[in-house]
């Protein structure tokens, strides 16, 4: 109890202290009181919201186990109704009208309304007679569902059927999806003669799903989801595809460890929680089912509402008490404590040097509780003990003050420690081998260590408060003293904290190149910067040396692609005579051992134009300067185009050659086809050479999301060849590498061409890779990611055909080469064209001046003139045939041959050797509307 320093008393403040401390006493029970309520209610809560979930999750199964048992049973309907119709007489007898069969079809499609669509089909998969006439008479052969059906009655999952889609209404603009049912329609001798199958609506769902959800309303708000067996979600609200594939994992993982339907808490979005009851169909093993995955859910906080309802009304109740015990504790609180004020008074007046009113002591200490009692007593005996304290309180400050002269001393010897640590410091500068400088604000030098002196040939001695500029170039000291003031004017630099390379200058007045790193520190007001730097000439020395190798290897790559170049043209000429006139030689009289040595002698050729592709093809990608082309193709047309290439080989060995398309969807994609035909002619060739028994599998597929614009093509090419070893199969498709050494003795081939494939697959962002066991044949496969390509606008023809000219052109072919200019004169003879030859471009020149020609065969390399230079001599000139098409006909055919030519003012680029086809292409490609083009 402290004074009233307005009154002298002491009531008003005790009275007040009293009131606070009783008013602790009442918040503390009740908080206590509060805590409990809070804990029972937990408690509590815990065990409702428990028994609530299991309760909801039984009713959220019991909704999923009743959709599963509905859909199960419609199925079964509509396996019954397909297999009971393909049993009658009616529908199987051949010799019954069509008209009868259809009628009983949409008899049926009357009786069930979600029948889209019901055909019978011969045993050739011809529709015979269908629901409203749609799809009579169309090939059905290839779809699923019919090769199915033969075999016996059965159940199709859901999918989207395209032509079938087109030809129903769609008034809500949804995708029509169907699930088929089939069977096969058997006569009475027990030979199948034909299917009958069904689209079924996949809309139907939906309206069961409605009605179930309708007879769950006591349920609240839930959701149902219809997930295949698959992962695809078949029935799902929009825009919770994912959510739906989500629960669909999490109940594959539970179902794992247990049987039947199951519940579980499964995230949503929004950092919703959903309490999830799950069932499969199919339970019954008797009836055919698609083994569909069930879903009903509900937000968690939905479901457990009435727990939380509960442990509101606990913690309000809990509210209440707490307020009366804390009413109730203030109360008794005050009473009680009052006593304590006076024991408290009694000690400040002590404190203050008076009296403290000893008989306060023991009336407290017989009058009020015990504890009050006991405080009392002690206390008086406490401030009784304080005065024989006091001197030991001397005692101890005499003690402290030897204490703090002890401390001072050893503060002494610390700081003689941090001078040896100085010293210690400046010797670590002094034997670094880099310059180590201080200067102050002004440029002065205050540290100079020995890496200095040796690097820059100054002493410290002659060093120390000299200005930093004598180890600057004269040419650079302006900006040295202008940057450091504005360091310190501003604070602010460009090389402070960099690394940057400088010259120094030495005593002696030689330049050499430094390495500069750069820091700043002030000491009070003062602001001084440390440099060290480092003497990099013998690096840089390097580094110029590393230029020049560098210099020198792109000068050998160029003159790898100039002797390439030349290699191409000089191999290409003669093998473009030998091939060209090997035709010519197959085109006479000859008799069949002439005709079968003209053959190997073109097969030979045409296997060494190969072996120089594959070489320049690689010597591109090894460069990195192959380019790929984007345009649209068809993969299905590709494929049976390469396939159709290699029959007659794969026949002459005895070995089969078949193709499995293993999907149904026949969009076109957007890359190269060259690139892709190349490797895929790669993969085929090999497996045909290497297999002697059996055959070679061709398999394609195409995979996309559905909501992706890109495909993923994967082609799969099988034999039943030698197969290879683990070894083998390491060094597959490094460059030159065959399975062993004796491959290319038994086999031919260059090693390049698994090389190459894998290269253009990684160019175009895909993989490849093989399979194999040494004896029992190989799997070779790659996969590339495709985009879809757009829709084409026309209805017409899928590709647009050249129309072919006046075959009585005149055209005026250059080339050096006679055995190559009577071959290109036969060719374009043969074609209907009017051809003359020149040998070199002052040729072609005086020609064009003397007679009119409507388009020029032109090779590059010529003497006197040759085709670059007769090209722009033509493009430059003011005449008449200034806009004659000039296409490149050369053996040249190394990268960047193509882009020379079209420099120089060509139309278009061909390389030897030239097949008939491609240069009659080339030719009506080029030639003028009017067929003429009219020189002077």
């Amino acid at each position: 109890m402290r004074n009233n320093p307005k009154t002298g008393g002491t009531t008003p403040r005790s009275f007040a202290r009293n009131i606070n401390l009783g008013i602790k006493l009442g918040l503390f029970a009740g908080v206590f009181s509060f805590s409990m309520a809070v804990l029972i209610s937990a408690l509590v809560g815990s065990q409702t919201a428990e028994r609530i979930r299991n309760r909801q999750s039984l009713a959220l199964q019991d909704v999923a186990v009743q959709m599963a048992r509905t859909l199960d049973q419609a199925l079964y309907e509509r396996f019954n109704d397909i297999h009971i119709l393909a049993t009658l007489d009616a529908m199987k007898d051949p010799r019954a009208s069509l008209h009868s069969k259809r009628a009983l079809l949409e008899k049926l499609q009357a009786s069930f309304p979600e029948y889209a669509w019901i055909g019978i089909t011969d045993i050739q998969g011809k529709v015979l007679a269908s629901t409203k006439g749609m799809l009579e008479g169309a090939d059905v052969s290839k779809r699923p569902w019919f090769s199915q059906g033969l075999k016996s009655p059965w159940l199709g999952d859901v999918h989207d059927a395209v032509l079938l889609a087109k030809l129903l209404p769609n008034i809500d603009n949804e995708p029509k999806r169907f699930y088929d049912v089939t069977a096969p329609l058997i006569d009475e001798k027990g030979v199948t003669v034909g299917v009958i199958g069904a689209h079924v609506s996949w809309s139907w769902a939906k309206t069961v799903r409605d009605q179930i959800l309708a007879n769950a309303k006591n349920l609240g708000p839930t959701e149902l989801f219809i997930v295949g067996r698959g992962g695809e979600v078949l029935l799902a609200r929009e825009g919770s595809a994912e959510e739906a594939k989500a629960i669909f994992t999490t109940f594959n993982a539970l179902l794992s460890k247990a049987a039947g339907s199951i519940d579980f808490v499964s995230p949503g979005s929004g950092g919703k929680e959903y309490l999830v009851g799950a069932a499969k169909t199919g339970t019954d093993t008797s009836r055919p089912s698609l083994e569909w995955n069930i879903f009903m859910r509900q937000p968690l906080e939905i479901a457990l509402a009435p727990a939380v309802l509960q442990e509101q009304r606990i913690l309000m109740l809990g509210g209440c008490l707490g307020l009366f015990f804390a009413i109730v504790a203030g109360f008794l609180g005050n009473r009680f404590i009052r006593p304590f004020g006076d024991l408290a008074q009694a000690a400040r007046r002590f404190k203050e040097g008076k009296d403290p009113d000893w008989p306060v002591f023991d009336t407290v200490g017989y009058n009020s509780i015990e504890e009050a009692a006991d405080l009392s007593f002690a206390l008086k005996d406490l401030l009784q003990s304080v005065e024989a304290q006091r001197g030991q309180l001397l005692r101890f400050n005499e003690s402290l003050q030897t204490q703090v002269e002890e401390r001072t001393q050893a503060l002494l010897l610390a700081n003689q420690k941090l001078k040896s640590s100085e010293l210690q410091v400046r010797s670590i500068m002094q034997t670094a081998i880099d310059a180590i400088i201080a200067t102050d604000e002004t440029g002065a030098i205050i540290s100079w260590n020995q890496g200095a002196a040796a690097i820059f040939g100054y002493s410290e001695e002659e060093m120390i408060g000299k200005s930093v500029n004598l180890i600057v170039p004269e040419r650079f000291r302006a900006m040295h003293d202008a940057g450091m003031k504005r360091v310190v004017q501003t604070g602010e630099s460009r090389l402070v904290g960099q690394r940057l390379e400088l010259p120094g200058l030495k005593r002696d007045g030689t330049e050499f190149d430094t390495e500069l790193s750069l820091a700043s520190w002030t000491s009070g007001d003062r602001r001084f910067f440390t440099a060290v730097l480092r003497d990099i000439t013998e690096r840089k020395r390097t580094e110029k040396a590393l230029i020049a190798a560098r210099e020198q290897a792109e000068s050998a790559a160029a003159a790898k692609s100039q002797f390439l170049a030349q290699m191409s043209h000089e191999i290409r000429t003669p093998l473009n005579g030998v091939i060209g006139m090997t035709h010519m030689l197959m085109d006479t009289q000859l008799n069949e051992t002439q005709k079968e040595y003209a053959r190997i002698v073109l097969d030979s050729s045409e296997g060494l134009l190969g072996i120089i592709n594959d070489v320049l093809d690689f010597s591109k990608v090894d460069a990195g300067k192959m380019e790929l082309e984007s345009v649209r193709f068809e993969p299905v047309r590709l494929i049976h185009d390469t396939e159709k290439a290699f029959l007659i080989t794969a026949s002459k060995k005895g070995i089969t050659l078949k193709t499995d398309w293993q999907t149904e969807n026949q969009e076109a994609l957007l890359g190269d086809p060259g690139r892709i035909r190349q490797v895929l002619t790669n993969l085929l060739g090999n497996a045909i050479k290497f297999t002697t028994v059996g055959g070679v599998t061709l398999r394609a597929s195409i995979k996309k999301a559905a909501d992706s614009k890109i495909a993923r093509l994967r082609i799969e090419v099988s034999d039943t060849g030698i197969g290879m070893s683990a070894e083998s199969l390491a060094r597959m498709f490094q460059a030159f590498s065959q399975a062993d050494s004796s491959m290319s003795r038994k086999y031919g081939g260059t090693g390049l061409g698994l090389s190459i494939s894998k290269k253009l697959v990684e160019l175009m962002k895909g993989e490849i890779g093989v399979d194999s066991q040494e004896g029992k044949g190989s799997t070779f496969w790659f996969e590339l990611p495709l985009p879809l390509a757009p829709t084409l606008q026309s209805q017409g023809a899928e590709e647009q055909l050249i129309t072919v000219g006046s075959r009585a052109a005149r055209i005026l072919v250059a080339e050096d080469n006679t055995v190559n200019l009577r071959i290109a004169l036969s060719m374009l003879q043969k074609a209907g064209y009017k051809p003359q030859g020149v040998g070199n471009g002052k040729e072609v020149l005086a020609a064009l001046a003397t007679a009119q020609y409507d388009l020029i065969l032109m090779d590059c390399q010529m003497p006197e003139l040759d085709g670059y230079s007769a090209t722009r001599q033509i493009r430059a000139t003011d005449s008449a045939y200034k806009q004659i098409p000039i296409i490149a006909m050369t053996a040249n055919a190394v990268q960047g041959s193509e882009e020379e030519c079209l420099a120089a003012g060509m139309n278009a680029y061909v390389s030897k050797p030239v097949k008939l086809h491609e240069l009659v292409r080339m030719i009506e490609l080029h030639l003028p509307a009017s067929g003429k083009t009219g020189a002077a």
